[in-house]
């Protein structure tokens, strides 16, 4: 016992009357070849209260149990046996000679095994084998036991997950036959009712269209994946996806089958054609925004050229003011649709929702008709947003003024804003995700919406007005969707609409994301023009490119014209000469407007760069910016606003200073 033991040591705990059968058992096992340690407990102890109990000092590890039956009672020998059974070990027994009916009782006790004594100790020599089988048999069986539980507690899982399915999920024979479907149930014996079971596939369902095959009975014929429509005994029409099942040997030996209801797979259906349709018009409506900006930049450069080379003839200024004017409203008109396509977050920052809302409701009010009044109940307590504070200006603004032309005759618009915290599982608002929203909702008592005129509202170019363009509404979900938010709409013919919309609050401690060419107006300052600086003028638009060359060369610069990218890069390598400032257009044909400002910089490090475009400047605002941009103007603009932001970047000024400049010439040309 005093020898230290390897990990292959057998641990025994012995159960016996004569201590000295421990002795022996512990010789005769060396000498086997088999290392062991015994712990002895004593049979009075062993026969006392809780059964035998493994000694302190014994190992935690018990490979098996050892009973010396000498002087048991036969009817003690269950609760022995019981007893030694609870380590967990084999038990193993010592039976005296010529005593059959202990055998019997410790075996009906689940004994493992036993040796019966005799006069002669070699008898002990049987005991390692015997021990050794046991313990064999009790590992196999623990194996075993773990990988039943292991396969039961997978089938647990996988029978849980087929339950979760909204499909019929039936498993096949290789005759069609169902052995297994998630339609069965467990009986309070834990016993599983599949009413489905032994059923033939055909003897449930039937080919949905005549000549066509259903799906199980195919796959089990070909061994491919197969997906059809069937019909149910009722009539209805489901959607059935059978796939093979392949035996070790390669032949098909199965099927399982998924079915589903067709018509529950309308509504999601109708959602995907909805999102893709809006997806499709979205790119189209940028794709026209940036075309339209693009022509109405070089008409708006062009007649603000000619307004400087008639200054004497004060009867045309009138004419071409109104030109200019009518270019850009067209280019508002486009920030309706770039406000659909990209959620026109020209230049975010914290604003107060309710300050924006009170001047959208005040411009509304000038030509709101006599019999319609607007009112409004602002909660002061309305959280800020971070957005851009045309854009929610816009977004009002359309949500009043369509609220006052559904009112036929007298009425009221009533807005209202308030604070809300929403838990995200809201059942009656499942598609609002938890946080803080500062909530706008606009209502009227007009004539209300159909539910077919209502699931198109948003849709761009559809009005039901025939004076109507079908942009303002699309642009409302557009800028609602670009911040982050979500809007509902209730309305019913003759009742009235509400829309309300959330819009994600700002951080607590959030200030204002001040960006590049903020288009804020500021008051007017002196024009500044060129000194002979050289302007290289890159942009695709013929239009946009001539006018703008015009307008900067009669402002007293220099300057270099580029159709595309590849043109510019040339135009740089070859000169000589400095380059000053590159005025570049985003979108343009071949190399993308990043890759291209990323490519002047390097080739021309000391270049000051403004950007242009008539997209969205969201998509691009922080890049730039991180990137060293000195401005970005959006088309189309004044050419007051254009030489200010020119001249700014040339004077080395920051990109606020800049956007500073170009606002202070815009706010020039506004007068």
């Amino acid at each position: 016992m005093g020898e230290r033991l390897g990990e292959s040591a057998l641990r025994i705990v012995l159960i016996a009357a004569d201590g000295s059968v421990g002795l022996r058992c512990q010789r005769t096992f060396r000498e086997c070849g088999y290392p062991c340690a015994i712990s002895t407990v004593p049979l009075a102890e062993a026969l006392g209260e809780g059964g035998p109990r493994l000694p302190v000092a014994a190992s935690p590890r018990c490979d098996a149990a050892l009973i010396d039956f000498d002087g048991v009672p036969i009817r003690e020998v269950p609760r022995l046996v019981e007893g030694a059974a609870r380590l967990g070990a084999p038990v193993l027994g010592l039976l005296p000679p010529e005593s059959c009916d202990l055998i019997y009782a410790s075996l009906e006790a689940g004994l493992d095994g036993y040796v019966v004594k005799g006069a002669d100790r070699d008898c002990l020599r049987l005991v390692p084998a015997v021990l050794m089988w046991a313990i064999d048999r009790h590992r196999d069986a623990q194996a075993r036991s773990r990988v039943v539980d292991a396969l039961r507690h997978k089938e647990r899982q996988w029978s849980a997950m087929l339950n979760a399915c909204l499909s019929l999920i039936t498993y096949h024979d290789a005759e069609g036959r169902i052995l297994w479907s998630n339609a069965g149930e467990t009986d309070a014996d834990n016993r599983r009712i599949d009413p489905l079971f032994g059923t033939l596939d055909e003897e449930i369902w039937r080919p949905g269209d005549s000549g066509a095959e259903c799906p199980v009975p195919r796959a089990l014929r070909k061994g491919e994946p197969h997906e059809a429509v069937v019909v149910s005994p009722d009539g209805g029409r489901m959607l059935q996806r059978a796939f093979p099942v392949v035996g070790d040997d390669g032949r098909t030996i199965g099927a399982i089958a998924s079915t589903l209801d067709a018509s529950a797979l309308a509504p999601a259906e109708e959602a995907i054609k909805v999102a893709v349709r809006a997806q499709a018009s979205a790119t189209v409506a940028g794709g026209i925004a940036h075309e339209l900006n693009d022509l109405m930049a070089g008409v708006a450069a062009n007649v603000n050229l000619v307004l400087r080379e008639i200054g004497d003839r004060p009867s045309a200024a009138p004419l071409l003011g109104e030109i200019e004017a009518a270019a850009l409203s067209a280019g508002r008109l486009s920030d309706h649709l770039l406000a659909f396509a990209r959620g026109g977050r020209l230049a975010p920052e914290i604003i107060d929702l309710n300050g924006v809302i009170e001047e959208a409701v005040a411009i509304q009010a000038r030509s709101c008709p006599g019999g319609i009044r607007i009112e409004t109940r602002l909660d002061g307590a309305a959280w800020r947003i971070e957005a851009d504070r045309s854009q929610m200006s816009l977004l009002a603004a359309q949500l009043v003024a369509n609220a006052i032309e559904a009112i036929r005759g007298d009425g009221r618009v009533l807005v209202t804003t308030a604070p809300e915290i929403v838990s995200g599982d809201d059942p009656e608002r499942p598609w609002l995700e938890a946080g803080r929203y500062a909530v706008l909702e606009v209502s009227d008592g007009g004539c209300g919406m159909a539910p077919e005129i209502r699931a198109r509202m948003f849709e761009p170019f559809f009005s039901t007005k025939g004076k109507g363009r079908g942009l303002g509404l699309a642009g409302v979900f557009g800028v609602v969707h670009g911040h982050g938010g979500h809007i509902a709409v209730d309305s019913a013919p003759g009742v009235g609409t509400r829309v309300t919309v959330y819009l994600p609050a700002a951080d607590a401690e959030g200030a204002t994301r001040a960006g590049i060419g903020s288009a804020t107006p500021r008051p007017a300052v002196e024009e500044q023009t060129g000194r002979g600086e050289v302007v290289l003028v890159i942009d695709d638009e013929d239009i946009v490119r001539h006018a703008v060359s015009r307008c900067l060369s009669w402002c007293g610069y220099a300057v270099l014209k580029a159709s595309d990218g590849d043109e510019a890069l040339e135009i740089c390598a070859r000169r000589e000469g400095a380059i000053d400032l590159a005025l570049l257009d985003m979108i343009m044909p071949g190399m993308d407007g990043m890759d291209l400002f990323h490519a002047l910089r390097e080739a021309r490090p000391g270049m000051a760069i403004v950007v242009m475009s008539g997209y969205d400047r969201g998509a691009y605002q922080r890049a730039l910016a991180e990137a060293g941009a000195a401005a970005f103007l959006q088309k189309p603009g004044p050419m007051d606003v254009l030489g200010a932001a020119v001249r700014a970047a040339l004077d080395g000024r920051s990109a606020e200073e800049t956007a500073g400049a170009a606002g202070a010439a815009g706010g020039k040309a506004a007068e």
